[in-house]
Parts: C-alpha cells; sequence; structure tokens
C-alpha cells in the first residue's frame, strides 16, 4: 500500500473493541504481559537497575570523590552536542553540590577547529592550568593516543561514554580501550550492563550516583543529595530523546521522570528554556526533539556550545533569558543554512543520478556547506530518498562531515567495511557516523560505499516504510481515547506514538498554508457518518495536500494526540501522508509517479 512519500505498513489492532486501546495496541506490538505491566504503570524509579550495575561506574565514582577530597582540580570534558552538554552538566551540578568551593572546570571542543572527542591540545591546555584528574563524558572510549598524551602530562584520566568500543586484532573480536584508570561503559568487554542503550548523560547521571555514594561512603544518600540527583533527570531526558536513544527500558523510566520534572525545574536555564519554546504546552519528548534540543544543538553546530552549557550551568536568571535569545537567533540561521545545503544536496543527486536502485547509498561533498548542518541535511535526505546517505564540507585537502543510515543498515559497519579508504576520523554507531578523509578519496568513498550497503538492502526496500498501527474511524480517536493513549508515552524510538489509517475521509475545504513555510491545516470529515469537520496539521505537507481532491475520498495516515495548549486541550491529528483512492477501488500507487504525473492522471479522469 502506497502513500504520496512513502510505502504503508498498516497492521491491525486485535480484541475487542471495548477492551482500552492503549492495552490493545501494546498487545500488538508484541509487549507480552510483563512489558504490558511496566509500560501501563507509571514508571518508577525503582525499576532502574542501581548504579553499580554500570560496568566502570563505582571506580569511575570513587576517584572523583577521592579526588574532591584531595583538592585536585578536575575537569569536565564533553562534547558539543545536546547529550554532550548535558552529561557535562549533570557532573558539573553534582560536583559542585558535593563541595561548593570545588576547583572544577569544564572543556567543551569547537566543532570545527578541534572535531569531536578529545585532543591533545586540549588536554595540553588543561594540564597548563593546574588540571590533575580529567574526566569525559559521552566521548573518549575511541580516545586510544588521546589517552597516553593524558598519562605524559601526568593527568588522572577518567573516561565515561556510550559510543562503538573499537576492535583490534586479526578477528576484530578484541577491545582496543584507552589507557585510562577507570573506564564507565554500557558494554564494556566482559561485563556489559543490564540495560545498553543508555546515551552519554544517562552515563554521567549513574556516575554522579555513583560518586555521590563513595562522597557519603555508602549506598545510602542523604535525603538533600538525593533531591539534587533526581533534580537532574531533565538532564537525562533531553540527552537521551535528542540522541534518538530508544525509549524502552531504563530510557523510558528516565525520559518519564525527566519530562515530568522539566516543567517545573528551579534549575534557570531550564525554566528559561522551557518558557521559550514549549509554548504554552507541557513539554513532550516532542518538544525536546524539535524545539529545546534544536536550540541547545544551535550555538554548538555554527560555533562554539559554551553558551549553551553556561545555561545549563552556572547562568542566572536574568543571563539564561540573553542565552535563550541568542540560542534562538542562532537556530534561525541554522536552519537557513541547513535548507541550502539540502536544496543543493538535492539537486547534485537528481542532476548526477545518484539515487537510481543500483545506487543504495549516496556520498555528496560541497565546498560551501557548513559543517555544523550536514549531519541534519542528512537527516533529511535519508527520509526524501530512503537509504544511507553522507554528506561532506569539502574543505580543500580533506572533506568532513556526517552520515545518517536506515534502520536496516548499520552505517558504522559499512564505513569500516570500505577498506580501500583511509578514513583520518571515523566514530559514531548503527544510524549516524562522523567521518573525514582526503577530498581525493571522496569518489572511492562513494563506489565502496554504494558497494556495501547494495549487499545489505534490497531495491525493493528504497521506498521508505511508514509502519501504521492499525486502521480506525475518525470517532474513534476523541479526547478521551487519546487521554488513554497517552499512558503510553513518553513516545519516540523504541516506542512510537500510534499511527492510525483513516480510510475514505473528505477534505471539506483546500489546505491552508499556516506560517510562512510548507506546513499546512486541513479540514476533514467522515461522509458515511455525517461528523462535524475537524482539524489536522501537515508539517511541510502542502506540496503533497494540494495534490488532494476536495469532496471526494482520501486516505490519510495520522498521529493523533492530546494538545494542551494553555490548559485547553484539543484532540489533535497530525498527518504523516496521504493518498487518493483509485476509482477500481485499488490503491493509487504514487510512490510511483511525480507530483506532475499524478496532475495529469488526475485530468485524464
Amino acid at each position: 500500500m502506497r502513500g504520496l512519500r512513502r510505502r504503508w505498513v498498516v497492521g491491525s489492532i486485535p480484541g475487542d473493541a471495548r477492551e482500552p486501546l492503549a492495552r490493545r495496541l501494546l498487545r500488538m506490538r508484541g509487549g507480552g504481559d510483563e512489558r504490558a505491566r511496566r509500560i501501563l504503570e507509571s514508571p518508577r524509579l525503582q525499576d532502574l537497575h542501581p548504579p553499580g550495575t554500570l560496568p566502570g561506574a563505582a571506580a569511575v565514582g570513587d576517584a572523583l570523590a577521592r579526588a574532591l577530597r584531595d583538592g585536585r582540580r578536575i575537569a569536565i570534558y564533553g562534547d558539543y552536542d545536546v547529550d554532550g552538554i548535558t552529561a557535562t552538566a549533570i557532573l558539573w551540578r553534582l560536583l559542585r553540590t558535593l563541595s561548593p568551593d570545588c576547583g572544577v572546570t569544564t572543556y567543551l571542543p569547537h566543532r570545527m577547529e578541534e572535531g569531536y572527542g578529545l585532543n591533545a591540545a586540549g588536554l595540553r591546555e588543561l594540564a597548563a592550568q593546574g588540571v590533575r584528574t580529567v574526566v569525559t563524558v559521552d566521548c573518549g572510549i575511541t580516545a586510544i593516543e588521546e589517552a597516553k598524551v593524558a598519562e605524559s602530562l601526568g593527568l588522572e584520566l577518567l573516561v565515561t561514554d556510550h559510543h562503538a568500543i573499537e576492535a583490534s586484532g586479526a578477528s576484530g573480536r578484541d577491545a582496543l580501550l584507552p589507557m585510562a584508570a577507570a573506564i564507565a561503559h554500557p558494554d564494556l568487554p566482559g561485563e556489559a550492563a543490564p540495560f545498553r542503550g543508555l546515551c552519554g548523560a544517562a552515563v554521567a547521571w549513574k556516575v554522579a550516583c555513583a560518586t555521590a555514594s563513595a562522597w557519603c561512603g555508602g549506598a545510602a544518600v542523604p535525603e538533600g543529595l538525593r533531591r539534587t540527583l533526581v533534580e537532574l533527570l531533565p538532564f537525562v531526558a533531553l540527552g537521551t530523546i535528542a540522541d534518538v536513544m530508544s525509549l524502552e527500558d531504563e530510557n523510558r523510566v528516565l525520559a518519564s521522570h525527566g519530562l515530568r520534572r522539566l516543567v517545573e525545574s528551579t534549575i534557570p536555564g531550564l525554566a528559561a528554556l522551557v518558557r521559550s519554546e514549549a509554548r504554552g504546552r507541557r513539554p513532550d519528548a516532542e518538544t525536546i526533539g524539535f524545539r529545546l534540543a534544536p536550540m541547545l544543538n544551535a550555538c554548538g553546530r555554527l560555533g562554539h556550545a559554551a553558551e549553551a552549557l553556561e545555561l545549563l550551568t552556572s547562568a542566572d536568571a536574568r543571563r539564561s533569558t540573553e542565552i535563550v535569545r541568542s540560542l534562538a537567533a542562532l537556530n534561525e540561521e541554522r536552519k537557513r543554512l541547513e535548507r541550502a545545503c539540502v536544496e543543493q544536496a538535492i539537486l547534485t543527486v537528481d542532476r548526477e543520478g545518484l539515487a537510481g536502485d543500483d545506487r543504495r547509498a549516496i556520498v555528496i561533498a560541497g565546498a560551501g556547506w557548513h559543517e555544523g548542518v550536514v549531519g541534519v541535511a542528512c537527516s533529511r535526505l535519508v527520509e526524501r530518498f530512503g537509504r544511507p546517505t553522507v554528506l561532506l564540507q569539502d574543505r580543500g585537502e580533506s572533506a568532513k562531515g556526517s552520515g545518517r543510515s536506515v534502520p536496516s543498515v548499520h552505517l558504522l559497519e559499512c564505513l569500516r567495511a570500505c577498506t580501500q579508504v583511509s578514513f583520518m576520523r571515523l566514530g559514531g554507531h548503527a544510524m549516524a557516523a562522523g567521518l573525514e578523509v582526503s577530498s581525493a578519496q571522496v569518489p572511492d568513498l562513494r563506489e565502496a560505499l554504494v558497494e556495501q550497503v547494495n549487499q545489505r538492502l534490497a531495491p525493493e526496500a528504497l521506498a521508505a516504510e511508514l509502519a501504521v498501527d492499525g486502521r480506525a474511524g475518525m470517532h474513534e480517536l476523541d479526547l478521551a481515547a487519546l487521554r488513554e493513549l497517552s499512558i503510553l508515552e513518553p513516545f519516540g524510538r523504541g516506542n512510537p506514538r500510534p499511527r492510525f489509517l483513516l480510510e475514505s475521509v473528505m477534505l471539506s475545504a483546500p489546505p491552508r498554508r499556516m506560517g510562512a513555510g510548507e506546513h499546512c491545516e486541513l479540514w476533514i470529515v467522515d461522509p458515511e457518518r455525517r461528523s462535524s469537520a475537524r482539524r489536522a496539521v501537515w508539517w511541510s505537507g502542502l506540496p503533497f495536500a494540494s495534490e488532494l481532491p476536495v469532496g471526494t475520498s482520501v486516505d490519510l495516515v495520522v498521529e493523533a494526540k492530546v494538545d494542551g495548549f494553555k490548559g485547553v486541550d484539543e484532540a489533535l491529528l497530525t498527518v504523516l501522508d496521504a493518498r487518493e483512492p483509485s476509482p477500481r477501488g485499488g490503491a493509487f500507487d504514487a510512490n510511483e509517479r511525480s507530483g506532475r504525473q499524478v496532475r495529469a492522471a488526475r485530468g485524464a479522469k
């Protein structure tokens, strides 16, 4: 079944319609009775695995507590994205709580000048400032050579990270770890955590819990310190959702409690951020993914992430308001640069024929692109072309950038298998990677990655799938039903917001543009029930909605949610895709026709 944009895979919601919809959906997703119990009950902090079950957390916590007692100057070395910034803020706030006068400093590398992760120059700078203990967050697990530099400088290096560990040896099965005094990582060889899908901020939070226990001499910590650790959970939620971690097991607990406390946080920077971007609504996972995270990422993408880190650490209320305004302006500039990159990349793909069935990966280098936006631009091209994409900023001698993938292709494995390419820098995971190659090797990388992905991705899988939970009538998606479905929140990767197929509904009026972009508002009715018109929004959907006929049947795939604006709840429908059923009753195969062909076919009927 195909829509205007994607191939629909429609399920069937089982069970008696009189049974609560949330339970029926959970059963369809294959959760089982125990998972159903855990999800349908409110997530509890007691369901978290103890911090000591995170490999290395206790060792790092002991070392940090000891460094505090000894009066050693500590540096937290983070990353410039949301996960790295929030992880840095978590340890900074915990250490300042334990010892308000401690000499703790922070270091975030410059994206363009230094790149991701530990670098020797940064370590030398910290050593010159009198730092004696360096603890990494959201980075460091692949810093083999940099760890040797730290040792030569007399620095105690503590690593906390969640990224993939490099393999070594002829078999590629042995782990290559940096020389560090202690390493906390969910997937250390031989001692993996009960749940390994944690982001950098979640790892940092567990290390913070272990540090608090070490400082207090045991697992029991004073109530005030426990409250501080709980107050840090909004940072974990930000990192978890922004890094697109699967919202299951511990991540669901951490994100749920973090979101709950985000709206009432007394941390000035968080309060200012929510006040600016939540826009009268209670923050949910989508608020973080589409509003808060892009704001925090903006300065790190276009320059240095110092202001975002200041917002979450030392800024008072007045300074927080100033920073939020600055981040908003930077985010608008980021959007402009991103649009330009996406448009140029799409033109290149079309002009050079880079998206044929026999070329199931895309690699493009552009001289005028901003390095800070190519990762987000990659995601846009993956959505459009349904295949792994690498976009690189051509810097003359080298090309540096990012890649994004589709669920069925492990991008980092594919890149590592491109043995004919000598990477200057390579890291990441299944769905995303950062890399740098010589400009002369970009064509080699393109051909090698196409070869690797072609072996893993069938041509028929190139049309992006849209998984739909099942068919529903408009009357089934009323406010009461959607409040019931909110039990399943937070929604995100691993626990997607439920999607429904509305068949044979009717547009009662032409789509209306919303704002300055291509967002639009639709009004739809159920002709069978002669229902009153309901509002639906389609983000970036105006070019597609304009193809749909007014006054005749259309099929829509929608997400439904309770949209609470200033305390007034609305049952909001969000359109993800649409199609016009054929006169013969079969599916209109719009995925194989362009918009121009759609109009021509309609005119010939």
